[in-house]
């Protein structure tokens, strides 16, 4: 098998460096990322318990 030249090595120019988005602060398990969840329904359900998370620990600070 012989080793294309694309397949080396990329150079760092074309690296896109993997970070946590913003959105991906309030999740405490891989189930509670809705970033790659296509349905609107399973998406917002998600999203409503990590807020209410932050709201119920906000609470307790206060």
């Amino acid at each position: 098998m012989v080793a294309h030249e694309e397949d080396r090595a990329v150079p760092s120019s074309d690296v896109i460096p993997l970070t946590r988005m913003p959105q991906q602060t309030g999740v405490w398990t891989p189930d509670d990322d809705w970033t790659g969840i296509i349905s609107q329904m399973e998406r917002r359900k998600l999203q409503n318990r990590q807020n209410q998370r932050a709201y119920r620990a906000s609470a307790t600070t206060e």
